[in-house]
């Protein structure tokens, strides 16, 4: 079986004020290309697999939905042998993504967004060259009923119940373990001798993260990488870093796109070839080889460039004209290094950076971090944490709480609070 893989597309994205809905367009083109280039060759995938963060936000903009939805026609319209495989992630509403998932499925686009049908794979590619592909959507609390033999795998599910708890599986370790566990006991029982591949939207230990996830990620529960073990391949997402985990067929193929100044540019797609289990007279050889995954550049419409000087040395080049033509194209964050602001910065050095997004202080940068790990440090010191502080450290970082609706803001709040006290319980 060879599949494509590729995720975390967050289609709707908007990068420092900027619509990326052409840059995604750019990149869907090159995945198609990928698919077509294969036909060509004589060499054509099997499937198509997305783990998660099809969208950006709960509700994506009309042309996002528009981008998916031609994407989704065009692809089928000229492989229509192709098998898709799409989830939820943690950006994704379930529900809207979950909309004709059971029409799409007769037409090859496998749509997952809960957890009915876990452990029902679906079969791709034929004889001994098929493999069992599996979906996991982003996992919320009680998604998954815990078995009642669930602590027999010591290794993988840390967490004790106790005799008069309810058991109700809450954190990603929990659920991924149990997840897991259905799926290989099914897989066992019904594949035997077949590969499988699962596709899910975790964050995983080991895993690198950079700027653009950090603050989803930040405070996530990660999942213990053994939960893979017993698995051919498993396919992530949710982390924007293309990487493999250990030693094992685990990877992320990370975002198509840069969505951070701080992540590497490099992006790329995974072509996977999962090859059928080699036996030596009936019985399986141990220790070889059976999963081969190549890495496939994806370019950038605009790639994503940070720039460190002073505001004079930007300036002189803006002046007599900037001579790298790649610049012009590229979306720019500029790190002043001057120790007084300018005013007006952004649009006097916009005419030889067209596509200059972010104009930032170094030190401004610095003091910021360092104001950040003192309120951390203060909450910390406390003893006893105050959740009202926590959560109003959170919304300071990842969102403009200046423009939050008050009356929101608040009932927010008292959630929080509720909910984490209730947790403690």
């Amino acid at each position: 079986m060879k599949f494509l893989q590729t995720g975390d597309w967050h289609l709707g994205k908007v990068f420092y004020g900027q619509s990326l809905t052409e840059d995604q367009a750019f990149f869907l083109e090159q995945i198609f290309g990928e698919l077509e280039k294969a036909e060509k060759e004589l060499k054509p995938y099997d499937a198509l697999v997305v783990p998660g963060d099809i969208y950006d936000r709960a509700v994506p903009p009309v042309e996002s939905v528009t981008l998916l939805s031609s994407f989704l026609s065009k692809t089928h319209e000229k492989f229509p042998d192709l098998e898709m495989f799409f989830l939820a992630g943690n950006h994704d509403s379930a529900s809207r993504l979950s909309f004709a998932s059971e029409l799409l499925g007769k037409s090859n686009v496998h749509i997952c967004t809960d957890t009915k049908h876990l452990d029902e794979p679906v079969i791709v590619g034929k004889g001994e060259e098929a493999a069992a592909v599996y979906q996991i959507p982003f996992l919320t609390p009680g998604a998954i009923a815990a078995a009642a033999h669930s602590a027999d795998r010591p290794d993988v599910l840390p967490d004790a119940f106790g005799a008069d708890e309810e058991k109700i599986l809450r954190s990603q370790q929990q659920l991924a373990a149990q997840a897991f566990d259905l799926i290989r006991k099914s897989h066992l029982k019904n594949h035997p001798l077949m590969p499988s591949v699962v596709c899910a939207h975790m964050f995983a230990t080991g895993a690198s993260v950079s700027e653009s996830e950090r603050s989803w990620v930040g405070a996530a529960e990660q999942v213990d990488i053994r939960v893979f073990n017993g698995v051919t391949y498993t396919a992530l997402g949710h982390i924007h870093t293309v990487q493999r985990l250990g030693n094992n067929d685990v990877w992320y193929s990370g975002s198509p796109l840069a969505y951070s100044f701080s992540e590497n540019p490099e992006k790329c797609m995974l072509s996977v070839t999962v090859l059928p289990p080699r036996t030596d007279k009936g019985d399986p050889l141990t220790n070889t080889p059976n999963v081969k995954v190549e890495k496939i550049k994806i370019n950038p419409l605009h790639p994503v460039v940070r720039l460190t000087g002073t505001f004079e040395e930007f300036y002189k080049q803006v002046v007599s004209g900037v001579k790298d033509k790649k610049l012009k194209e590229s979306y720019v964050e500029i790190q002043c290094t001057d120790k007084l602001p300018h005013e007006n910065a952004i649009q006097l050095l916009r005419a030889g950076y067209p596509y200059l997004l972010s104009f930032t202080r170094a030190s401004e940068i610095s003091d910021e971090i360092q104001n950040t790990i003192e309120a951390r440090k203060a909450i910390l010191s406390n003893g006893k944490k105050d959740e009202g502080d926590v959560f109003d450290l959170f919304m300071k970082e990842t969102s403009n709480v200046d423009q939050e609706d008050p009356s929101l803001y608040k009932k927010e709040r008292e959630l929080f609070i509720a909910l984490s006290k209730e947790s403690e319980k």
